[in-house]
């Protein structure tokens, strides 16, 4: 009977007043009111679609941060970042995604589900079961829990997520969650034809401000995003894992990503717009990746792309003056020309575009498209750190500190730079970083460190970093040693090209035929 109690109690629907904290819309002035403590039939109010002067509308990067708050999602179904709208995608429209997944098969079944979203979603499930478990002693939560895990289930992973998340997400509940899937459905909406476009950003913006002022940061959307995931099935979660780390790791630390290049704090405030060719930008990155579009030609799509970054790259677009440079540097929809790409990247560099900064020190170190100059590459990996070019630009100013070329030579200044990128995946870096544990260079010599970052970095498919594990493996530095498995990294890395992997493999040869 006590294990029956103890279900009803979790099963049953709270009424509760919870004085956690929630966000609502002024109706006239479109601005978020922050944080209120609410009566519970004001905790999940419906939020009001805005309208603007046509002056005043979203600005291009204001759209772009919005998008970007639904990038785990977009992510994971391999979409675009910087359009509201695919360029053809299904035939359908999209219409296939919407009913599959959600139901939604009419412009008033996509209003409702918004609907749903605005006035709770699963915010107010998560909620009411922080209220069921918080009215519960030590004791009586841990009889819940166990008999919860008796039962399985959907029931089990809504109270260990609970248990789990409770404390931290005391502040926020599931609104990452929530709210990103509520951005998605309106682009897809807009898509299939059930929105306007001034429809979809008219729901899009308050939402998009709504979690500015609720996370501070890229990251902690994420997090609360996989956390929602979790709440709303344990199972999807766990078989999508793979796919969804990737996601989360390439918006967290590629430079390409809409998050390397998009301020938390950016103004989504309404301001006077200009036009600064992100429109022609976004579209060219659609064309040169060829999203949606069922027959990809290469060719005609990388063609379009540069058409559409020149554009933009002439009203003044950094993004587009750094792509129109990838362009002319690899052949992409235009001519191969080294010296104009660098003189695109220097364009988007003198207007503080990392990525730029981190292409054209590039350039520098190698002479190509530009005389060589060692002094101008560390400059340029200076600012381009500073201006979020990424861990590839980290480990490389931390090889001009460690060589001491451009920078007064410092082991520890470099080791920092190292560790800053090995941290965020970049294999060279953990190589690097591995050869300074392992040599007590800049940091205190240790072999199971060193063992840690050669592995990472053989993973990641670096190939100095495979010679090095296998290595580690071979003699048992720093690890188990395991000369079976030495010899398929020394075999990986030799497939690279390895000149060292290549005679080691030869010499085991030597030495096994002797025997």
């Amino acid at each position: 009977m006590k294990k029956i109690a103890l279900l009803v109690i979790l099963l049953s629907v709270s009424a509760l007043v919870c004085v956690s904290a929630a966000f609502r819309l002024a109706p006239k002035s479109g601005r978020l009111i922050g944080k209120l403590a609410l009566s519970v039939q004001e905790k999940y109010p419906p939020l009001i679609g805005e309208t603007y002067p046509e002056d005043a509308a979203p600005t291009e990067k204001q759209k772009q941060w919005a998008l970007a708050t639904c990038a785990v999602l977009t992510q994971l179904n391999a979409l675009s970042h910087d359009v509201l709208s695919e360029q053809t995608e299904e035939a359908d429209g999209g219409k296939t995604r919407l009913s599959k997944w959600w139901n939604i098969n009419s412009r008033e079944d996509l209003l409702s589900t918004l609907d749903t979203l605005e006035r709770g979603g699963y915010r107010k499930e998560y909620d009411n079961w922080v209220q069921k478990l918080n009215h519960l002693s030590s004791e009586e939560r841990g009889r819940a829990k166990r008999v919860a895990a008796r039962e399985g289930g959907t029931v089990s992973n809504r109270m260990d997520t609970v248990v789990a998340t409770r404390k931290k997400l005391e502040e926020t509940g599931l609104a990452g969650w929530d709210f990103s899937r509520y951005i998605s459905l309106c682009r897809w909406g807009y898509h299939a034809g059930f929105l306007t476009e001034k429809e979809a950003w008219s729901l899009i913006m308050p939402v998009a401000r709504l979690l500015q002022n609720t996370f501070s940061s890229w990251d902690e959307l994420a997090d609360n995003y996989v956390e929602g995931r979790r709440f709303w099935s344990l199972r999807q979660t766990l078989k999508d894992g793979e796919r969804l780390n990737k996601a989360v790791d390439f918006l967290r630390w590629n430079s390409f990503s809409p998050w390397a290049r998009l301020k938390w704090n950016t103004n989504l405030l309404p301001e006077k717009q200009k036009d600064d060719g992100s429109a022609e930008f976004r579209a060219g990155k659609s064309w040169y990746f060829g999203f949606g579009n069922r027959t990809y030609d290469e060719e005609k799509c990388k063609t379009e792309a540069a058409k559409l970054f020149s554009q933009a790259s002439q009203k003044g677009n950094a993004d587009a003056m750094y792509w129109l440079g990838l362009c002319h540097m690899w052949g992409e929809g235009v001519a191969t020309n080294k010296a104009e790409a660098c003189n695109w990247y220097r364009k988007a560099a003198e207007l503080g575009d990392g990525p730029s900064q981190y292409e054209l020190g590039m350039c520098y170190y190698w002479g190509t498209g530009v005389n060589r100059d060692r002094q101008r590459t560390a400059e340029l990996m200076t600012q381009a750190v500073t201006n979020g070019a990424g861990p590839k630009a980290e480990a490389f100013l931390g090889w001009c500190y460690e060589d001491g070329f451009g920078v007064e030579k410092s082991i520890s200044e470099a080791v920092k730079w190292y560790q800053k990128a090995a941290d965020q995946g970049e294999p060279w870096a953990q190589e690097n970083l591995g050869e300074c544990y392992s040599e007590g260079r800049g940091v205190e010599r240790s072999l199971f460190k060193a063992a840690k970052w050669f592995k990472l970095s053989a993973i990641g498919g670096h190939k100095e970093g495979m010679f090095s594990w296998a290595e580690c493996l071979e003699k048992g530095c720093g690890t188990v040693k395991n000369e079976a498995e030495a010899l398929e990294w020394y075999r990986k890395s030799a497939q690279k090209g390895n000149g060292k992997a290549k005679k080691r493999l030869a010499e085991l040869d030597r030495s096994s035929s002797s025997t």
